[in-house]
Formats: C-alpha cells, sequence, structure tokens
C-alpha cells in the first residue's frame, strides 16, 4: 500500500494528474474567503463535498477523490482532490510532505524550481499551504496544494496552472477551500481562530 501512494504522489505531482472585497480573516498571503460563489457546481463524494467552478468537468478515474483537467490542451495541468486513510497507510502529513518533496527534487520529467510552504496553526487543526514552482517543456507552472486531516484522512487539494495565469486560479483557490465539506462541515472558515504561522523546511521533515 505505501508503494502505490508513492507512485501516486510522484504521477499527480511530476506528470500531471480573492474575489471582490469582503473583509476577513487571511491565513496567508492569499488565502481569503470571498463573497458568495455564482457559477460555481458542487458535488457530494462519499462523505465530502467538492465545489468548483461549473465549467471544470471531471475526469473519469478511479485513483483520486477528484480529478479535472483545467485545460484540454495541457495535460498538466489540473485540480484534483486526494484522500487518504492515515492508519491503512501509516502516514502524517508531514510524512506525506516529506515523500512530496522527495518526489518532485527527483523528478525527471519536470524540472523542480523551488517552494514555499507554511504551517498554518488553528485553535482547533493544523493544515500545511504550499506553493510548487516546476518548469516542464519550457513553460512555468504553478501548484498551489493544502494539505490537512480530518479524522483518519488526510486531503491534499491543489491546482496545478500556468504560471501566466496564477492570479486567475489564486482567486479561485481559496473558494475551493473554504466550500469543502467533510460530513456537511466546512474544514476552514473565516470564523477559525489563527494561533501560529510558520515557514516549513520540506528538506527536513
Amino acid at each position: 500500500m505505501k508503494k502505490k501512494l508513492y507512485i501516486l504522489t510522484l504521477a499527480c505531482f511530476i506528470i500531471a494528474c480573492r474575489n471582490n472585497d469582503r473583509s476577513t480573516v487571511s491565513y496567508s498571503t492569499n488565502l481569503k474567503e470571498g463573497p458568495k460563489l455564482k457559477d460555481w457546481q458542487c458535488l457530494n463524494m462519499d462523505s465530502d463535498r467538492v465545489c468548483m467552478p461549473s465549467n471544470w468537468k471531471q475526469s473519469k478515474q478511479n485513483k483520486y477523490l477528484y480529478y479535472c483537467r483545467l485545460d484540454s490542451s495541457d495535460k498538466n495541468t489540473y485540480f484534483v482532490i486526494l484522500k487518504y486513510n492515515t492508519l491503512n497507510n501509516d502516514l502524517s502529513d508531514t510524512k506525506y510532505l516529506s515523500i512530496t518533496y522527495n518526489a518532485l527534487i527527483k523528478g525527471t520529467v519536470e524540472k523542480f524550481k523551488g517552494y514555499t510552504s507554511k504551517e498554518i496553526i488553528f485553535s482547533d487543526k493544523t493544515s500545511y499551504f504550499n506553493e510548487y514552482y516546476t518548469l516542464y517543456d519550457n513553460k512555468s507552472y504553478l501548484t498551489q496544494s493544502t494539505v490537512f486531516t480530518v479524522g483518519n484522512n488526510l486531503y491534499e487539494i491543489a491546482v496545478k496552472s500556468v504560471d501566466k495565469d496564477t492570479a486567475k486560479y489564486q482567486q479561485i483557490y481559496p473558494n475551493i477551500l473554504f466550500n469543502f465539506r467533510h460530513k456537511g462541515k466546512a474544514i476552514f472558515s473565516s470564523t477559525d481562530k489563527v494561533k501560529q504561522i510558520q515557514p516549513v523546511d520540506l528538506s527536513n521533515l
């Protein structure tokens, strides 16, 4: 089972698997809850609810909780939600981040250019917000990723886009997070109390 996890992580990151003003709590530089969404769709999947722009079309697959391409002409751009049982996979959030980082630096298909990672400690949970910078076929990409656990489940919610489209997807991505629900309950909310935000060195996990 552990070997399968490594392969899925590598495939997702290497091969491809702020709306208008409303004053809210900011969890990091780009993560703010926006206004009520328009022209979005929400899907119930297992015990989770996933919301995304209505023009994003889910791809048929059975590896991830949700997967779709952002651009039909570029298989290296996507929106994906991964979900793992931490008990079955002997997994923690920091171990998962370490696996991801090592897969990226060892990748031969796509060149890893760098990253930022922040541990966000709330009063009732901890999450990790990451940005990965890569280069493939002379095009620069940014992957926005949030890793967190709910009960015995570890989630990663990630959007990978061409670098020139960064501003567009930095507006969309926070709304994906704030509208994600597990068993009917929002995981992230503007009422969450942030105790601490600190940088993470993924090479030392």
